[in-house]
């Protein structure tokens, strides 16, 4: 590759590298480098696929296979789960160069938030609470207006806090082994319901999906949240009501316990009410 045309590929915006008939990088461009996590010059015989989640690995083959026996000498390979390093892996242009005997790839940067136009429109003002939180540190990065009005804070004191300041202590461990999940996959996952706690310190029932992307450089958490507490609390009364209703016409049934089982309950459901005494 004459001198000029590397410098210019080198620095383009977009992704590129080559690789031998083996499938061993050849050259890399310095977003491809930063893609795969490359620090120093020395990534000789180190293989394109194995970069990539092996749950991918067969697509590729199966594509690279194509170019090799002249079934094509331009194809696209879309993986569907994140590379090793956590990145999200984009979608590749491949294209095999017969007289060089290389195959050129080419993707571009995938910035879900940086390169949306509609990023504002569509986080801002969402009517749902969206967070996002560093993969990292759980420290929150952005929040729209919707999650500040919800859990009672301005969004300044959002962004001083961090996903394990609004969960609930029992619950967060919980979270924790899901976290380390969501850097598998490119594509939105529900998560479950979990106890969030507001500014003054009240419960939200908060049912959410996450998803991994990039916030400035930095490995994060969207996550897309539905205040659901009434609806748990409705459903929990109802469960409780039908308890007390079939110890209620037991004969042997002490109706001083029931009662104070009864207020426990509501106590539970209804974290905020204080007991009749």
């Amino acid at each position: 590759m004459h001198n000029t045309l590397r410098q210019l590929l080198d620095n383009s915006t977009d992704i590129l590298c080559s690789i031998n008939i083996s499938g061993q990088f050849i050259w890399l461009n310095k977003y491809a480098k930063k893609l795969f996590g490359f620090q120093s010059k020395d990534q000789s015989y180190t293989f394109f696929i194995d970069q990539f989640n092996i749950r991918d690995h067969s697509s590729f083959q199966e594509v690279f296979q194509k170019i090799k026996s002249e079934q094509s000498n331009e194809l696209k390979f879309q993986p569907q789960y994140s590379l090793h390093n956590g990145n999200i892996a984009p979608t590749w242009s491949l294209i095999w160069n017969e007289e060089e005997k290389l195959l050129y790839c080419l993707a571009k940067e995938t910035n879900p938030l940086e390169k949306s136009a509609n990023y504002h429109l569509l986080f801002d003002n969402s009517p749902c609470p969206k967070m996002i939180y560093s993969y990292e540190t759980l420290q929150f990065l952005d929040v729209n207006d919707c999650a500040a009005s919800t859990y009672g804070y301005t969004k300044k004191e959002f962004l001083n806090s961090s996903l394990k300041d609004i969960t609930d202590a029992a619950e967060f461990q919980k979270y924790t082994s899901i976290h380390k999940d969501l850097r598998q996959k490119n594509e939105p996952k529900y998560l479950g319901i979990f106890t969030h706690k507001k500014y003054d310190g009240s419960q939200l029932k908060i049912e959410m999906s996450g998803q991994h992307l990039w916030l400035n450089d930095e490995p994060s958490i969207l996550l897309t949240c539905l205040d659901v507490t009434e609806r748990v609390q409705k459903y929990d009364l109802a469960q409780l009501e039908h308890e007390i209703m079939e110890n209620a016409l037991e004969v042997e049934t002490d109706l001083s316990q029931l009662f104070q089982y009864y207020i426990d309950g509501l106590q539970r459901i209804f974290p905020e009410m204080k007991a009749p005494y």
